[in-house]
């Protein structure tokens, strides 16, 4: 808690320092945001631990439990894969994602959640690829990323796809990948647009589950997308994320199908493999 009582302390000097730099009306809208950028670097710093803990809880029930394995996801990604902007991140995309696995297959499932808040395509290929790497295969792996990118004051169009010509084509067939959301600003547009349009190519080409999270935000327009978002206008609302859960379910859906049916067949061509007769090669050996 030492790291989240100086991020807390950094965070309201920041909040008081923009809210008391004028009056009136703005001066609580300064206060308001001055706090919301606290919740997101609180937040930033404590959800990744709720995901590492959730996994090691997760780890020790399926041991203790005699029962089907529970379906299994590894999801990367930014602070959206956190959860920051939620009350809980358990109210966030990933958690609402996994709550409705569990009530569309009748499995439970484990999350392994290794998202780092503020990554962008390029920090997610060097830091949490190599970590994917070092894990069991999921049965369902989720890489939403991007929108830390497009934010960027150095972000070219040439850089983004240079990392995504790396990046996609190092995921596993069948990964939940997305088009970045709009921001809701129309002269963002064009530049979003683009980035998607490669992303759009590179899922083809590398037999990934594209979900379209630009047209679901695109769709709200710019008042209906703040309402969607938390107080520092950027991160989505549990409201926004139940929409970004609703947008990503049909690619998920999709990777379970795949994963169920490669189960499937795995647990077919067991059984119908020949049983080794131990007395028979011991005397064949002798």
């Amino acid at each position: 808690m030492g790291a989240g009582k100086s991020v807390l302390k950094a965070g309201l000097k920041a909040g008081l320092k923009a809210a008391t730099a004028v009056g009136g009306v703005t001066l609580g809208l300064g206060a308001g945001y001055g706090i919301a950028v606290v919740r997101v670097r609180i937040q930033s710093a404590l959800f990744p631990k709720f995901w590492a803990e959730s996994a090691r809880t997760q780890l020790e029930l399926d041991e203790s439990l005699q029962e089907l394995p529970p379906l299994t996801v590894n999801v990367l990604g930014d602070s959206a894969a956190s959860g920051v902007g939620a009350s809980k991140p358990e109210r966030a995309y990933v958690g609402l994602l996994k709550q409705r696995l569990e009530e569309e297959t009748g499995r439970r499932v484990s999350v392994t959640n290794i998202s780092v808040p503020g990554a962008s395509s390029w920090l997610l290929m060097e830091k949490q690829l190599p970590l994917l790497d070092d894990l069991p295969q999921a049965d369902i792996t989720m890489c939403v990323i991007g929108a830390n990118d497009l934010i960027d004051p150095a972000y070219t169009l040439e850089g983004f796809e240079w990392t995504a010509t790396r990046l996609y084509k190092r995921l596993p067939a069948g990964t939940v990948v997305s088009t970045i959301p709009s921001f809701g600003l129309p002269w963002l547009e064009p530049k979003v647009r683009a980035a998607n349009a490669i992303i759009e190519r590179e899922a083809r080409l590398y037999d990934l589950e594209l979900a379209d999270l630009f047209s679901t935000t695109h769709e709200l327009g710019l008042w209906r997308y703040l309402l969607y978002t938390g107080g520092d206008i950027f991160h989505p609302s549990e409201r926004g994320y139940v929409a970004w859960a609703s947008a990503l379910w049909p690619a998920v859906r999709r990777a379970a199908k795949r994963a169920l049916a490669r189960e499937a067949r795995e647990t077919e061509e067991a059984q119908e493999a020949p049983a080794t007769n131990p007395n028979t090669t011991a005397s064949s050996q002798g």
